[in-house]
């Protein structure tokens, strides 16, 4: 039996301080942003890493409307990036340009 002190998992993906945990999707997974300019996405279910997105500055913080279909990223230099998801597109693939398609299981 786990000890409930025990962490069942530990993420360590990021190279700078974090900023922001999210758990979304029903729980299903957990978003997380830093000052190393990212934003990663990882399956609760086994924990790994299955989105990042690269921002232009550090990000500060970020949010997801209730629908998931809107995520907005506040950046340290004083910017807010707004982006839609785009329900024609399912993004299975890593990707780190600052034109995403955000992922499908955001619905």
């Amino acid at each position: 039996m786990r000890n409930n002190k025990e962490p069942i998992s530990v993420l360590s993906s990021h190279k700078k301080t974090l900023t922001c945990v999210r758990f979304v999707s029903n729980g299903d997974r957990v978003f997380t942003s830093s000052l190393d300019k990212m934003v990663k996405v990882f399956n609760c279910e086994n924990y790994q890493l299955t989105h990042q997105f690269k921002y232009p500055a550090a990000v500060n913080s970020f949010d997801l409307t209730e629908e998931n279909t809107h995520l907005a990223v506040g950046m340290a230099e004083g910017t807010i990036s707004i982006r839609k998801k785009n329900t024609n597109i399912e993004l299975e693939e890593e990707k780190e340009d600052d034109n995403y398609k955000m992922p499908s299981f955001l619905t």
